[in-house]
Order: structure tokens, then C-alpha cells, then sequence
């Protein structure tokens, strides 16, 4: 049906500015004791190679964040998780929509809540509207607590 993304950075600038900074200090780090390696300086190096590389590629994908409602099915890949969460559109009780996070109560397990005060206020709007036209089109229980 529809896709929402959600873009989540608003220093990418100085995120990969920081990343590339990160990874010089640790090649630099290691050339500096080229002659006499231990085991702890090849695991500082590692340590910050991985968090360079993490700083350049937003967090391995974790800083996507997107909203997917197909046939039968919602899809919510929020910031800072690995995978999406797939929700059956029968598994779904009520969606809350409330002034700093999003709860989706399902039946039978507990409920997932969604923390928004990361947006922006037009993204917020954004996201908001996309689960009241779902809610809507679907014939799920919505309650919004602002």
C-alpha cells in the first residue's frame, strides 16, 4: 500500500566528519606502535575502526527508520532497531498516539511502544497521519492522548 521513510539525522554532517576523524585516529594510533604491538592495542584499534565505520554508515542502518502498511499487515522499522517489526493487521487492538511515543496493543502479546520525540514536528504530523488514515481504513480502535 504505502511506505512512509522517516530520515532521522540531523548532523550527518558532523557525524561523518566525526567518523572520518575516528578511523584517522586509530590508523595513526596503530602506525605509531608499529614496532612494539600488544594485544590491547589491536583491540583499541578495532574498537575504533568499528565506531568510525559506525559514525560514516549511520549506525549500521539503525538510523532508518520507515512505516510499511501492505495487505493484511503493518511494518514498523524504527530508530535504533535492527529489524522491522511486522504486526498483523487481526493481531492489532488499539493504537494509542500520544505526545511522546506511539503504543500499538495487540491481542495476545504485550505491547510495543514507539518513542517520538526524535522527530521533528512535520515528521511527527507525518507519522501521526499516516496510523490515524491506517486506523481508519483498517477499522482499528485509535486513541489520541495529547
Amino acid at each position: 500500500m504505502q511506505i512512509l521513510n522517516i530520515k532521522n539525522s540531523p548532523f550527518i554532517v558532523i557525524q561523518r566528519v566525526i567518523g572520518v576523524i575516528t578511523i584517522i585516529c586509530a590508523i595513526s594510533m596503530l602506525l605509531s606502535k608499529l614496532g612494539a604491538i600488544r594485544f590491547f592495542d589491536w583491540i583499541f584499534f578495532s574498537t575504533f575502526m568499528l565506531s568510525g565505520v559506525s559514525l560514516l554508515t549511520n549506525g549500521f542502518g539503525t538510523e532508518k527508520s520507515f512505516i510499511h502498511s501492505g495487505d493484511g499487515f503493518l511494518k514498523i522499522k524504527w530508530r535504533n532497531k535492527l529489524r522491522p517489526i511486522i504486526f498483523k493487521d487481526n493481531e492489532i487492538q488499539k493504537i494509542t498516539l500520544s505526545r511522546f511515543k506511539i503504543i500499538i496493543e495487540r491481542k495476545e502479546n504485550k505491547p510495543v511502544k514507539f518513542k517520538v520525540d526524535f522527530l521533528e514536528k512535520e515528521q511527527k504530523n507525518e507519522v501521526f497521519q499516516f496510523l490515524i488514515e491506517y486506523a481508519t481504513y483498517r477499522n482499528l480502535e485509535l486513541v489520541k492522548d495529547f
